[in-house]
């Protein structure tokens, strides 16, 4: 269960409807709070779905009018590099010390572990 802020900063710009003519236009600063519920599939070690999904609440925004407040999905790829890094060294080691072992078996065994 992840509890995550933000800040950062925003723009709007108001236009006409009748020849979209820029009319206004206001960039703020925003401080916002993320909480929910987030997953991760990896079918390989360092390589992974992730997915979550949550509520946001603005703390902090300098045009009213505007509302952020709401709930949030997200998807992305999540790659863990420590693991990449553990696979790299490991793989090293092994080549040093099985000089007769096959290469790619041994990149295989470290991938699928």
């Amino acid at each position: 269960m992840p509890l995550e802020f933000g800040l950062g900063s925003h723009s709007v710009k108001y236009s006409s409807l009748l020849n979209n003519a820029q009319i206004d236009s206001k960039s703020r600063f925003i401080a916002m709070s993320f909480f929910g519920l987030s997953g991760t599939f990896k079918p390989i070690r360092w390589i992974g779905l992730k997915a979550a999904v949550g509520y946001r609440k603005v703390l902090y925004n300098n045009i009213p009018d505007l509302r952020f407040d709401g709930v949030y999905t997200s998807v992305g790829l999540a790659i863990d590099f420590r693991e990449i890094i553990t696979d790299y060294r490991m793989f090293r080691l092994k080549r040093k010390y099985y000089k007769k072992a096959n290469k790619i078996e041994t990149a295989v065994d470290l991938i699928t572990d």
